[in-house]
């Protein structure tokens, strides 16, 4: 398809650019017409378009310039070195394939790269540096097409070859340095980070969780060791520190699921520590939105070191790490089941397609390649497993040292940053390390979790500080989103300390600081824009009233409990209850310590207050799945909406949170009987709703979690139940009234 641009008679790039064409129809001196060629197709590529309406003007009359000397090259085949003639036309036709894909014709781009790779396969002198340069270029090309369609096995097939010639290419600069100076050495580095990015994400792609995470902390450390004070002209890109930080926080969140911390918070603070420096090494300014999600980062990291140490109080260092890993649920597929990839060119559709290439293995050119052959472009650096390093124990690579006897090998380092990293790691988990007091041995305990309340609060208090820090940026007027998820951050890291916490007085006041931090901005938001978050807050919200009442309900039950087992005390009780001082002075000194306290009275009104709110909150979530005209409007309306089919991926909390309400309303402990008969009506109606859903989404119902389905059958046996204790309260509602 031809492409036409406005004709600019005063335009001087395109009035060269039209002479160049012209000159090349002329085949004579046809290197150094070329050569102008270049000059000029660099420049005009260059030049920011002139109009809005016009983006690509410069890069179609930079077309027709490599159209022209594709043409001028081809008449020269019969009369030329053939071998030199098509190393131009490869050159042009990669030329050709960056400009489409750049203009976002990216199939017809896809051609020409697979003509340029082709040439430069059947070319004699293949092991040469300009060949290797442009054909590693070509398969890189390719390889970025394919992996944005994802199809990360078709990638492969191009990112692989790359590494096959990475590879061999060390040898052939070894065997001829002559060739080879230091800035060829320094692109084809970069032209191998460029490589095993691509491996990662096609790794990543295939679902080869391990072979993937050792592709990208390969292409972080070679990234950042490229990119330490390089010189402006050395950089084939801008260093992109968000984009490194955020693939270094998704590499920590790799090594959380195996149970490598050490390794995962060295991540986190290098993510930090580069997102507080490099915009300072680029003369920007620092983004404060930016640095606090990594902030938020850091303390859902330590938030997740108290859940991990909560498994570690139950079990030894090696079944804690084996529980971890499996509920991580990192599924990894260490072996992909294909065949093997070969290379097709139907796609050329003339006489270069048939054309066969010499293939040679030793040389870097393999037929065929398989998945698992990127493996060979990996160094052994990145397989490296988190160990603790013995005393006297030193194999040269970078150490962490936490505290006295305590020194960690982590599983990727960064030399540039490292000492910075050190640093931060030593400040924020100097008091956790202090607070165990003493040595650990790191062959029983895992050395980055916590052991008792003492050590849970140090990790406590630093996840506290960075999601704070967090909120200092992240306000809900402007933030809305940020904010939220940041209070829903904090609330769980109190959720994790709960754990640990013995007094259940304490207990009880966490449970109240979390409502404190989710209750005003569940009043604040629009639970129309904020569906989620809305459901989100509510559930949780209703959860914690309910521990609240169930608490106190528990604790009467226990004095209850104590009263009945205090029996032969119950006159010496009631003396005391009545301050019968002079009565308890007649009772033989032996009886004097075997005086029961009198159990406390339940506070009705306080655990009623905490069932209704919980119950608001349920009903509040519940209702968001429905219009508001369709909604019950009351606990206890209709069950029409059992019919509607809810979506399986929050069918199973909309049935537990009927099921908690109906199960509170049932224990409303009010001295009032009509009050009691109120919510006994509303709890059978939760409980019919369930059986109602039940009944109509059988198939739905029997994917559920064996536990969510034994739930569901002892509430339909509720619903079969709850009507003999309604009648019997309603009998005795009667027999009251009756009596007044």
């Amino acid at each position: 398809m031809a492409v036409t641009i406005s004709a600019d008679s005063d335009d001087p790039h395109i009035l060269l650019a039209d002479a160049v064409c012209v000159e090349l129809k002329d085949p004579s001196d046809f290197d150094r017409k070329l050569e102008n060629m270049w000059d000029v197709y660099d420049t005009l590529i260059k030049l920011p378009p002139s109009r809005e309406t016009e983006p690509y003007k410069y890069y179609y009359k930079g077309r027709e310039l490599l159209d022209a000397a594709s043409k001028a090259a081809r008449e020269l085949i019969a009369a030329s070195d053939r071998v030199e003639v098509e190393w131009h036309l490869m050159a042009i036709d990669l030329a050709m394939g960056r400009n489409l894909y750049w203009c976002e014709e990216v199939q017809r781009a896809e051609i020409r790269f697979m003509r340029a790779l082709k040439l430069g396969l059947l070319a004699p002198q293949r092991k040469e540096k300009k060949y290797i340069f442009a054909i590693v270029d070509c398969l890189q090309q390719l390889g970025n097409i394919w992996l944005e369609r994802g199809d990360w096995t078709k990638a492969m097939n191009f990112l692989v070859r790359a590494a096959y010639i990475h590879v061999t290419a060390v040898g052939v600069k070894r065997g001829d340095d002559a060739q080879w100076d230091n800035s060829d050495s320094a692109t084809l580095e970069k032209l191998k980070t460029l490589t095993v990015y691509g491996l990662a994400r096609a790794y990543g792609g295939l679902g080869m969780v391990a072979s993937a995470s050792r592709a990208c902390s390969m292409t972080l450390s070679r990234q950042l060791e490229h990119n330490v004070d390089p010189l402006e002209e050395e950089k084939d890109a801008p260093f992109n520190y968000r984009e490194w930080a955020r693939n270094a926080i998704g590499l920590a969140d790799y090594y959380i699921g195996r149970g490598e911390f050490w390794t995962a918070e060295y991540l986190m603070h290098a993510a930090r520590v580069i997102s507080v420096e490099w915009p300072e090494k680029l003369g920007e300014v620092k983004s404060d939105e930016f640095l606090a999600e990594i902030w938020r980062d850091i303390g859902r990291f330590y938030r997740t070191r108290l859940e991990i140490s909560k498994f570690h109080a139950k079990l030894n260092a090696d079944e804690c790490l084996a529980l971890w890993r499996c509920n991580a649920e990192v599924k990894e597929n260490d072996e992909v089941t294909e065949g093997v990839l070969g290379l097709h060119w139907e796609c050329l559709g003339d006489d270069l397609a048939s054309r066969a290439v010499e293939w040679d293995s030793q040389q870097g050119f393999p037929e065929t390649v398989s998945v698992n052959d990127g493996a060979l472009l990996l160094d052994e650096r990145s397989a490296v497993a988190e160990r603790i390093v013995e005393n006297g124990d030193d194999d040269k690579m970078l150490t962490i040292r936490l505290a006295e006897g305590l020194v960690v090998e982590t599983a990727i380092s960064f030399p540039s940053i490292h000492s910075s990293i050190e640093k931060a790691m030593q400040v924020h988990n100097k008091a956790f390390l202090e607070a165990h007091e003493g040595v650990m041995d790191h062959e029983k305990h895992l050395t980055f979790c916590a052991k008792d309340y003492a050590t849970a609060r140090e990790l406590f208090k630093i996840g506290q500080y960075f999601d704070q820090q967090a909120l200092t940026v992240f306000v809900l007027e402007g933030y809305a989103s940020d904010h939220i998820q940041t209070v829903q951050e904090l609330a769980r890291l109190h959720e994790a300390l709960e754990f640990w916490e013995v007094d259940q007085g304490r207990v009880k006041a966490l449970l109240k600081r979390r409502v404190r931090l989710l209750e005003p901005i569940l009043k604040e938001i629009n639970p129309m824009v904020y569906v989620q978050f809305d459901r989100q807050l509510s559930f949780e919200i209703a959860e914690i009233y309910r521990r609240l009442a169930e608490g106190l309900l528990e604790k009467d039950e226990e004095n209850r409990a104590v009263a009945a087992a205090s029996k032969p005390l119950l006159a010496t009780t009631a003396l005391l209850a009545k301050a019968d001082w002079g009565a308890i002075r007649t009772l033989p000194p032996v009886l004097w310590h075997r005086i029961a306290p009198c159990p406390l009275a339940l506070d009705t009104d306080q655990v009623r207050r905490y069932i209704l709110k919980s119950v608001k909150n349920f009903t509040h979530f519940i209702d968001s799945f429905y219009p508001p005209a369709t909604r019950e409007g009351t606990v206890s309306g209709s069950h029409q909406n059992a019919k509607e089919r809810l979506d399986d991926a929050v069918v199973q909390h909309v049935i537990s949170a009927r099921e908690q309400t109906a199960r509170l309303l049932s224990k409303d402990p009010s001295p009032n009987a009509s009050e009691r008969l109120r919510s006994l009506l509303a709890a059978l109606s939760h409980y019919e709703w369930v059986k109602a859903y039940a009944s109509h989404h059988q198939q739905q119902i029997l994917k559920l979690p064996e536990e969510s389905q034994e739930a569901i059958r002892l509430t339909i046996q509720m619903a079969g139940l709850l009507p003999i204790q309604i009648a019997r309260l309603k009998r005795q509602c009667l027999t009251h009234v009756r009596s007044t």
